[in-house]
């Protein structure tokens, strides 16, 4: 290994830790590459839920809500794993801690999100504008967040694994 951070994942007491290092996890273009995906990622991500809320599309094509949740859930769990591991000052985490801090920020976006719905049907008054259907909706809802979470944190895996390096 090139220094002493790739050995280090697997030290102490046999616990995996995630820690990303400049010079041995990815050179800094990639990194820097990797951050423009994610900022294009999330503006075409807002610019289309801004579209399709002014053209009520999800009213009239009530299965979107489902796989932008899911997106939602994949781009919030970047963007935490970003600012928890990939900024200047990362600190290690053991890997368990690793995944439930993005699954938590996607669960808490994900809530937020859900209050944010509720609120909008108790002003919005109009039957057929309703965000939330029910207590069926919002947990399919959540759900979908956290296997966007997920889907992300198996995506980071196999994009930093030694296979897909080689």
């Amino acid at each position: 290994a090139a220094g002493g951070a790739v050995n280090a994942r697997f030290a102490r007491g046999g616990t995996k830790k995630v820690w990303i290092e400049k010079s041995t996890a990815r050179p800094p273009v990639v990194k820097t590459v990797m951050i423009k995906y994610l900022a294009c990622a999330l503006w075409a991500f807002v610019i289309f839920h801004f579209i399709a809320s002014w053209q009520e599309w999800y009213y009239a094509y009530r299965w979107l809500d489902r796989p932008m949740h899911t997106i939602g859930g994949f781009l919030i769990a970047w963007l935490a794993a970003y600012l928890f591991l990939e900024r200047p000052g990362h600190h290690w985490y053991p890997l368990y801690i690793h995944i439930f801090l993005v699954l938590g920020c996607v669960a808490l976006v994900a809530i937020v999100w859900e209050f944010h719905e509720f609120i909008s049907d108790l002003f919005i008054k109009d039957p057929r504008r309703v965000m939330q259907a029910g207590v069926g909706d919002t947990m399919a809802d959540l759900f979908l967040d956290l296997v966007g979470g997920s889907m992300f944190l198996l995506w980071r895996k196999l994009l930093l694994s030694p296979e897909a390096k080689s």
